[in-house]
């Protein structure tokens, strides 16, 4: 939710009272009048843009509708004009294919991901931090779920909040769906199978629930269908989805027995003891047996590790997994019954892998789609720890359940409340604080921290040994929650357990220091350049060295004299014109700039110049397969953990007073801004200007002719403002074919000295940035174009298309605030990825793209320079099609992992600055803290259970918080305050609304 594009909100949400403007000159939807809204700012250009751009891809949804429907009657009238030639086989085919089969639509039985989420699905949901729970969708409208951030389940009476990327499965048993009542009997049906396959006791209690969900679910249906014959008949036309779900929350109350709780309760009991059986538990060795040689050459090619700090291998799909143990070439006797049953049973067995990648420890569950098995290290380790536990006399456990019982008294969670029975034992030696504790004593205590710590920070009471744990240390003392866990670990000092010692609150972070190789150390020889490599690179060309000048003197002709003095020893060009390396002032690693030719007769070209990685990162070497394992570097509020080591990385950034090594684009751009004449070659940039966003905008927005007030010389900043006036021209041309734009609010977080500063992204340095990011967005071009012309395997940037028909945004905009329906049109937007096959990137409107502007810190582009690089030098490419096409999948997974990391972790820090602005209210040191929020989805207490209400807090980079307010779904502002609980945890409560 924290995005990286935002603007001013203060202007953004200024009050004006001319909203209805915009609605009535270009909405006209339904005949109905949008309501006029006067607490944003429409002439704000970044508003207008994102809003017009929105009733854009209205009016494009209605024209695609129109296409689809026609579509759809003429294969109607064709269908049913050969109705009674197919019967026969339709009923024939009714008699094998289940209704889930008819779903998915795949001839892949092992592939659930594609299955939409519907309001009132069953789905299993990993909350992180607890065990994979299964629940029942109560949020959202029709099949509009997949485009929320977050849903609102119901589980065992209780409504949760969850992000839709930890939807590990769903199951189909909407009211929405075509076929409900067949899917519905078909699951339970199918689970009575498997269960009876494993012996699972077919309990009476478990027969009554199965009745009762049965007959809950005919009787609602029943009542639907009834209602539904009534209203058709009435409007002389089909009810929309809005209004089947409208009859259905009606409904829903009125039904006795609840049948989606009773399934996912069944569900959940019969399939929980599958995975927990010894069997189960034999399966999980034999799969974590080959799957752990199925991917060891993914760390190294030589299948050992970087480091001791590695603690996993490379992600594998869940999938997989399924497919080893139920597929067609499986030997497993004892399921070739199961086999090749139909979809459900499938469906039941994809559920026991994921609830078995979970439960058991010698794996790591990411995602619904991947998972990773620990290494041999870790698990010895772990185990360890777990035997010394079991193995430690219950004098020593008890001694320190009751020093913990003790610091735990201290807390402010009210919801503490010691066992009694050893808090009060005065046979237990008491201690009194860290440093007394007898010496026989601090190597059980050490295990004992290293173990909550383990459980503070996987987050999983579910899995094998954490119940051991949890057992042993947490329920004696009575500990309800992780604050307590975290308060008790900070008063019982350091854990002498990773090498990285310092202090994060971040359980993302700690996780990853302790299961995770995002933050792992490169080994200390990578920090070595590699040097002898280039002295036998030198005796080959001595022969062909001749013939080299040759060419590149006739190259130096087509060049802009002004900008070469000399060719070195390498066949670099050797630049000394001025460049301006544009960055944040804060950045370290610096691998672009910027310069200006003056060509006479008022033409320009632009020449960018980037850092030349694979000077040292060389091909195939183990400094190109590091970068490849990391992919990126990862920038934190508090810390950068670069992809390169630390020594490479410095010494590869752009800096003033040194010769940098580069690889440089030339190239002129039109009137119309066309790009033209673009050359690629290897130089040496001496002069550099290094500067920053604030001193270059400050250049720009200065109309003295003195340049008064400027911080660079009269001669760079006319050269910054030609380069800006060329940077518009390319822009212009790109937004011709650009679909849309949107503008989003965010933040910045910056953690130093232990203050969390949070402060708005205004856009304030907005023409600098066009500058720079237009530049790059160019020179990815220019290599994507470079590749395609000269037949070169590279990574490209793309970006499909998005299937805007799916999402009914038109019908979103009349009910909700005009920014929650700009972000359910930014979620529409196919997310980027790096692809060997060209597709066009979508939202840049460019045919052709790549990353080729960060090769110190993205492993994607170093493969675009080699490829470059080798083609300019040999003819040839250093890596293969067959390579790429081996490694960019893992390098995307990495890549999304690490994006999903830094967002984790950002809101982690937000959680935190929120939480401390509630402790300066209640400690008087600050006014109440009030928070502007709009609504996004709602789950009120007519569908059963506690009411909830998600909210986007508008200051705050739309960061999504939950409140058990009843409030019903509509446009207006709200007011949140904050308060602590018994358990003091923040909590959010509505205030007022802005009307």
């Amino acid at each position: 939710m924290i995005r990286s594009i935002g603007f001013d909100t203060k202007r953004f949400y200024s009050t004006v009272n001319s909203f209805v403007k915009i609605v009535k000159t270009e909405t006209k939807t339904n005949n109905k009048k949008t309501k006029p809204n006067n607490k944003l700012n429409i002439y704000d250009p970044l508003y207008l843009n994102s809003y017009n751009s929105l009733l854009k891809l209205i009016g494009e949804q209605k024209e695609n509708k129109l296409l689809n429907n026609n579509n759809n009657n003429s294969k109607n009238s064709y269908n049913n004009n050969n109705d009674n030639s197919n019967n026969n086989n339709n009923n024939e085919n009714l008699t094998t294919t289940t209704s889930l089969e008819l779903l998915l639509k795949s001839n892949d039985k092992f592939n659930f991901k594609n299955i939409k989420i519907f309001k009132y699905d069953i789905v299993l949901v990993s909350l992180r931090k607890n065990e994979p729970i299964l629940g029942f969708v109560k949020s959202g409208n029709g099949s509009n779920i997949s485009s929320l951030a977050s849903i609102i389940i119901q589980s065992k009476k209780k409504d949760f909040v969850v992000s839709t990327d930890d939807v590990l499965l769903t199951i189909p048993t909407s009211h929405l769906r075509e076929n409900r009542e067949e899917l519905f009997n078909e699951l339970l049906d199918n689970l009575k199978t498997i269960t009876q396959h494993y012996g699972i006791p077919n309990s009476p209690l478990n027969n009554v629930k199965i009745e009762l969900a049965r007959t809950g679910f005919k009787h609602l249906n029943d009542s639907i269908n009834s209602l539904k014959r009534e209203k058709n008949q009435q409007r002389h036309q089909p009810l929309s989805k809005e209004d089947e779900d409208e009859l259905f929350i009606k409904l829903f109350p009125k039904i006795e027995s609840d049948p989606y709780s009773i399934v996912t309760t069944v569900i959940e009991s019969f399939l929980t003891k599958i995975v927990k059986s010894e069997y189960w538990k034999q399966l999980s060795e034999n799969v974590y047996n080959h799957f752990i040689k199925y991917n060891q050459q993914s760390t190294r090619p030589n299948g050992k590790l970087w480091s001791d700090q590695q603690k996993h291998y490379d992600y594998i799909e869940v999938k997989k997994v399924t497919e080893y143990l139920f597929g067609d070439n499986n030997n497993n006797s004892n399921n070739k019954e199961l086999k090749n049953n139909n979809s459900w049973i499938n469906l039941f067995h994809h559920y026991c892998v994921i609830d078995m990648l979970s439960y058991y420890d010698s794996f790591y569950l990411y995602n619904s789609e991947y998972f990773y098995c620990q290494t041999e290290q870790y698990i010895q380790e772990y185990r360890a720890d777990i035997k010394q536990l079991q193995d430690s006399s219950t004098l020593e456990k008890r001694i320190f359940l009751k020093y913990s019982s003790q610091i735990l008294m201290a807390t402010n969670d009210q919801s503490f409340k010691p066992n009694v029975y050893i808090h009060g034992d005065d046979d237990i030696p008491d201690i009194k604080d860290p440093l007394s504790i007898p010496e026989e004593l601090q190597q059980p205590f050490e295990c004992f921290k290293r173990l909550l710590y383990t459980l503070l920070v996987i987050s999983n009471d579910h899995s094998e040994f954490r119940e051991i744990i949890s057992k042993e240390l947490v329920y004696p003392i009575k500990i309800t929650n992780n604050s307590q866990i975290e308060f008790l670990l900070e008063k019982l000092g350091k854990i002498h357990y990773a090498k990285d010692n310092s202090y994060c609150f971040s359980v993302f972070e700690n996780r990853l220091k302790l299961i995770g190789n995002r933050l792992i150390d490169p080994p200390n020889y990578l920090n070595n350049f590699p040097v002898v490599i280039k002295e036998k690179e030198k005796e080959k060309e001595k022969e062909n060295k001749r013939k080299k000048e040759e060419e590149i003197n006739k190259e130096k002709e087509t060049l802009i004299t002004t900008s070469i003095n000399s060719i070195d020893s390498e066949g670099r060009i050797i630049i000394n014109d001025k460049s301006f390396a544009i960055d944040s002032e804060s950045t370290q690693d610096v691998d672009d700039a910027i310069g200006l030719i003056d060509e006479g007769n008022g033409e320009y070209s632009v020449i960018v110049h980037i850092s030349d990685v694979t000077d040292i990162v060389l091909p195939h070497s183990d400094h190109d397969k590091w970068g490849q394992f990391k992919s990126s570097s990862i920038y934190l509020p508090h810390k950068t953990y670069f992809m390169l080591p630390n020594s490479i990385t410095k010494h590869l950034s752009l800096a003033p007073n040194k010769s940098n090594k580069c690889l440089s684009f030339q190239f002129k751009v039109s009137n119309k801004g066309e790009i033209t004449d673009y050359k690629i070659f290897p130089s040496i940039v001496n002069n550099l200007i290094k500067t920053n966003y604030k001193r270059v905008e400050k250049s720009l927005s200065n109309n003295h002719s003195d340049n008064q007030g400027s911080i660079h010389s009269i001669d760079e900043s006319k050269q910054l403002k030609k380069l800006f006036e060329i940077s518009t021209l390319l822009k212009e041309r790109r937004e011709m074919n650009r679909p849309y734009r949107i503008n989003l609010p965010s933040i910045k977080i910056r953690y130093n000295n232990n203050i969390i500063d949070i402060s708005q992204d205004q856009r304030e340095n907005e023409l600098s940035n066009q500058l720079v990011s237009e530049f790059m967005i160019a020179t990815g071009y220019i290599s994507s174009l470079f590749a395609i012309e000269n037949g070169i395997d590279i990574p490209y940037r793309v970006q499909s298309k998005p299937s805007i028909t799916e999402y009914d945004l038109e019908n979103e905009i009349e009910k909700l605030h005009p920014i929650t329906s700009l972000l359910l049109a930014s979620r529409i937007q196919e997310s980027g990825e790096v692809s060997i096959n060209n597709i066009g990137h979508h939202s840049l409107a460019l045919n052709n793209y790549t990353w080729a502007t960060s090769p110190i810190r993205r492993y994607p582009d170093i493969i675009v320079h080699s490829q470059i690089k080798s083609f300019l030098k040999n003819k040839n490419q250093v890596y293969s099609h067959q390579h790429l096409d081996k490694i960019i999948p893992t390098v995307n997974r990495n890549l999304t992992a690490i994006k999903k990391l830094q967002r984790n972790i950002e809101k982690e820090y937000l959680l935190h600055y929120l939480f401390n602005q509630q402790i300066l209210y209640e400690n008087h040191s600050a006014p109440k803290p009030k928070y502007r929020a709009v609504i996004q989805s709602c789950s009120n207490s007519k569908n059963g259970g506690e009411p909830l209400s998600v909210f986007l807090l508008l200051d705050y980079g739309l960061f999504e918080v939950f409140t058990h307010d009843n409030i019903e779904i509509s446009n207006d502002i709200f007011i949140l305050e904050t308060s602590l609980n018994y358990k003091n945890q923040l909590e959010f409560k509505v205030s007022q609304s802005n009307k």
